[in-house]
């Protein structure tokens, strides 16, 4: 399982599980045109240094979208659970195109959104994965998809008994979790805590016994 060192948080950093077997080819080069040459986007964890270019990352991309940013003054999208929390960055180069977190607690309502999750029968403890963010010229090419699934596979190894999301209302990301295994809980909805319009759905995920490491 290639070389491994201690990563962010504690937990074990694999090249080969999170970040050298996902690279993906991309025809969009560092300028975003999609006639530039042939590169790779590399997957890895983030440095606590580095999250920061994240939060930028997602003010830029979801500002520039529409979402009406709480706080637009600050040009990032921050919270507490950044500190806390596992961070992997896609990146074209050197420069940070796309980034996801993941965070684990030892209950619901310590999660991002876990108010709104506090009235179902979760078992402990779980992980959340939230703020997946990426450039727009970089969507399509599988990106977010092995972003999702570092974190899966993360989560399932640290390991949890389930994972909770949030989902936005688009047919596409709400699909990509469904594909996940993730069942999304009846008549829950809420609205993003860093936006004033921005709707989100419940969704959670069981491990299974059989596919929780044995420690």
């Amino acid at each position: 399982m290639g070389n491994t060192e201690m990563g962010i948080a504690g937990f074990p950093r694999s090249t080969e599980m999170f970040g050298g077997k996902f690279l993906i080819q991309s025809q969009v080069g560092s300028s975003g045109s999609s006639d530039a040459c042939e590169a790779p986007i590399r997957i890895r964890l983030l440095t606590r240094a580095e999250i920061p270019g994240a939060q930028k990352l997602r003010f830029a991309v979801w500002a520039a979208e529409g979402v009406a940013v709480k706080c637009p003054a600050t040009k990032k999208i921050a919270c507490s659970h950044d500190h806390h929390s596992v961070h992997w960055g896609a990146f074209d180069g050197d420069r940070l195109i796309g980034s996801a977190r993941l965070c684990i607690h030892a209950t619901v309502e310590e999660a991002p959104d876990g108010h709104l999750f506090v009235h179902h029968q979760i078992p402990l403890p779980v992980a959340s994965l939230n703020r997946l963010v990426l450039e727009k010229a970089y969507r399509g090419l599988g990106i977010g998809k092995a972003l999702d699934h570092v974190r899966v596979e993360f989560a399932r190894r640290a390991p949890v008994r389930a994972l909770l999301a949030t989902a936005v209302n688009r047919e596409s990301r709400m699909l990509a979790f469904r594909k996940m295994g993730f069942q999304f809980l009846p008549g829950t909805q809420g609205t993003a805590s860093w936006a004033d319009n921005f709707a989100i759905y419940l969704c959670v995920r069981i491990f299974l016994s059989d596919e929780v490491p044995v420690q």
